[in-house]
């Protein structure tokens, strides 16, 4: 099993990378399939890492390290009774389906600034076509944000299987996104997007400092689970301030370097977080 997740990896890496290239300088329409199937990989993954847990076939990166769990780690495994366990790893996948959602909504939104076709030109005002980019890029940063509560929700039902709690050091994960976000609205032009940009960056700094506090307390229990959850949330947490910065910055953030640099970081932190479906029956 280790050969057909490396080969995820693998396949991921690809699809990102025609991505990138189908996507610079300018978006194209077939870079809007390419992202389809970006996205899909990192789902299709996830539910496969869960099925074959589900159904008890031997993966060995899924091995714990630690020896001794707390009484809450154990009713943690309790799956064939629907127990802990068995809720976190379907918020994980509702989070990663949100993402998918969301992707498809943002890129939708890319083609339609694309020239439209004919009989579209002939049917469509520019008033309705932008109404529809709007409720586009709307939908798909409201997937986005429904994908952070429910990776909350997962995180904070893990931490109270493990006996895990806030700490005030925790407090500095939230801070990270705040302060990128006060930043932006002080230096850039938000407009009507100030409030709704304002509430996304709180629920994304909730969701870094819950993903990075469990992760730092269960390093002692399994380092390899502990790291795909950091550092699936770092990227992730990354990826959100760079679209940010390339979408209300202007010309200046509006490089290669950075977004092939985000959209790497996107991809393989939904990879990362998606692999802690391994770990949460086995740490």
């Amino acid at each position: 099993m280790q050969v057909l997740i490396i080969a995820f990896w693998v396949l991921e890496l690809l699809a990102v990378l025609l991505y990138i290239k189908s996507c610079w300088p300018e978006r194209t329409r077939k870079s809007f399939y390419v992202k389809l199937a970006c996205s899909s990989i990192f789902m299709v993954y996830a539910i496969m890492l869960a099925v074959l847990i589900r159904y008890g076939i031997n993966v060995s990166f899924a091995g714990s390290n630690a020896g001794e769990l707390s009484a809450g780690a154990n009713t943690f495994l309790e799956f064939y009774g629907g127990g802990l366990t068995d809720r976190v790893v379907h918020l994980v996948l509702a989070a990663l389906a949100y993402g998918w959602i969301g992707d498809q909504f943002l890129s939708y939104a890319h083609v339609l600034e694309l020239e439209p076709s004919k009989e579209v030109a002939e049917s469509v005002t520019p008033e309705q076509m932008t109404g529809r980019k709007n409720a586009s890029n709307a939908l798909g940063i409201l997937s986005f944000f429904l994908g952070n509560i429910l990776y909350c929700v997962a995180f904070g039902r893990a931490m109270y299987g493990y006996e895990a709690g806030i700490h005030w050091w925790s407090v500095l994960f939230l801070l990270v996104p705040l302060l990128m976000y006060v930043l932006m609205a002080v230096r850039m032009d938000l407009g009507k997007r100030l409030v709704p940009a304002g509430f996304y960056f709180l629920s994304l700094g909730v969701m870094f400092a819950m993903s990075m506090t469990l992760g730092i307390q269960l390093w002692h229990i399994h380092k390899l689970f502990s790291a795909c959850l950091m550092v699936g949330s770092v990227l992730f947490t990354f990826s959100d301030i760079a679209l940010a910065l390339e979408t209300y910055g202007g010309e200046k953030f509006l490089k290669l370097g950075l977004r092939v640099t985000r959209q790497i970081a996107y991809f393989f932190g939904q990879m990362c977080l998606a692999t802690t479906i391994l770990y949460f029956y086995t740490v």
